[in-house]
């Protein structure tokens, strides 16, 4: 029986028994499921569109989404009720980015015959909002073994990405180069091990690391395993808000001077593809970048409203892609509406996880401090990805991003622990 928590706002709490688990717990539980499925898929037939196995049937794929969703009836019919968790400004935020995705979505493929669309970047949104279901926050130990399955599956991930890249799993040599985008589960392993102060754990990750980054040394990635340094520095015990202040207007000056110096950023890339003997990748991702700039220009406010194909055809072989990149994507396809409730979003949840973080440490919740500083490594590392490789398209990573941003929200508001409460499981605040 676990020590009687704050439950939620009005200070009602729960405990675990042996039979009964938290509604938030099983979802969490489903989001960590799925996210051991991309560990897994080395194949990358989740996330990627042209395999031959999904030729003609790339619905098969959404079948992933039964894992969440079947959490969530299993919830509901344990428990009949019409009862949710109070909205937040992040869940109305989401669910406005969902329904003015889905109801393009749908309108281009009924009328427009829309080929390729975002429909897995706004069905994984779902999964997000499914937390609202979830009127009773995890208890202590459940929140500890969220923490565990995380950093289990996440250190999963870098063990087959290090067997598939040295070359260890002959089989899957053509897929050497694994995913770019899913490089944030690499954060998560690392970040796991340093919070939960496995020392050993950390030293054999990151040798797998090295070994991952020496052949595939990815520009994406260094930039991942940066944002995981920034974020463990700014959520360090002790850390004010000034620090994570400074830290957000630098990275905000930064990249403002690096659009503005666009041409010195593609030149400092272009030597560094050049000094790890890797393809340049930069022309490509600028004729991406530059068909999407246009179409956003044609219509600024709405885009195509989510209605036409999110693809591009890069000039060099004339193969439809993806922007390769996120932000770009929601310009050209959703106008400034969309860009705007993604940024927004984006911003509300960075402030809303530190400040619950810092709560955290200030009330000695070790556990619930821990999941969310891990929760905040990897987010922070997708959103790095977003801007340079198409995250929110693949079905598992999308998955992943709105999945672990309701878990984080799902956690009890920090308070402190009050061990002289009865021993009682009570609704959540609705």
């Amino acid at each position: 029986m676990d020590t009687a928590l704050p439950g939620d706002r009005a200070g009602t709490v729960r405990i675990a028994t042996a039979t009964v688990r938290s509604a938030s717990y099983r979802l969490a539980v489903s989001v960590i499921l799925v996210i051991l499925a991309s560990a897994v898929d080395v194949f990358n037939i989740l996330d990627r569109r042209n395999t031959a196995i999904l030729q003609g049937g790339s619905a098969i794929r959404y079948l992933v989404l039964l894992v969440p969703f079947g959490a969530a009836v299993w919830i509901r019919a344990a428990r009949p009720t019409f009862l949710i968790r109070r909205p937040g400004l992040g869940d109305v935020l989401l669910f406005a980015m969902w329904a003015y995705g889905i109801a393009g979505t749908m309108f281009g493929s009924a009328f427009l015959r829309t080929a390729s669309t975002a429909r897995p970047v706004f069905l994984p949104m779902t999964v997000g909002l499914l937390f609202l279901l979830a009127v009773d926050r995890p208890t202590d130990r459940e929140t500890s073994r969220i923490f565990q399955a995380i950093a289990i599956v996440s250190s999963l991930y870098v063990l087959l990405n290090f067997l598939v890249n040295v070359g260890l799993l002959p089989g899957l040599a053509e897929y050497r180069q694994y995913r770019n985008a899913s490089f944030a589960f690499v954060c998560t392993a690392l970040s796991c091990a340093i919070v939960a102060r496995r020392y050993l754990r950390f030293i054999a990750i990151a040798g797998m690391v090295v070994g991952i980054f020496a052949t595939y040394p990815s520009a994406t990635s260094a930039l991942m395993l940066g944002s995981t340094v920034l974020t463990l520095f700014i959520t360090r015990p002790g850390a004010t808000a000034a620090r994570s202040t400074v830290v957000g207007v630098a990275l905000v000056a930064g990249g403002a001077l690096a659009v503005a110096n666009l041409d010195a950023g593609v030149e400092i890339t272009s030597q560094y593809f050049d000094r790890v003997q890797k393809a340049n990748a930069n022309n490509g991702r600028l004729d991406l970048w530059s068909q999407g700039l246009a179409k956003f220009a044609e219509s600024p406010v709405w885009g195509q409203a989510w209605t036409g194909e999110v693809v591009a055809v890069r000039e060099r072989d004339k193969r439809a892609l993806p922007y390769h990149n996120d932000f770009i994507l929601f310009l050209a396809e959703g106008g400034l509406v969309a860009f705007g409730l993604l940024l927004t979003w984006v911003v509300w949840l960075e402030v809303t996880l530190l400040r619950r973080y810092r709560g955290y440490v200030q009330f000695e919740r070790r556990n619930e401090a821990m999941l969310t500083r891990v929760i905040l490594v990897t987010l922070n590392g997708f959103f790095t990805a977003m801007g340079f490789n198409p995250v929110l398209p693949g079905l598992t990573r999308s998955i992943a991003v709105f999945g672990l941003a309701g878990m984080a929200l799902s956690l009890a508001p920090p308070t402190p622990i009050r061990r002289d409460e009865p021993l009682e499981r009570a609704a959540a605040s609705v």
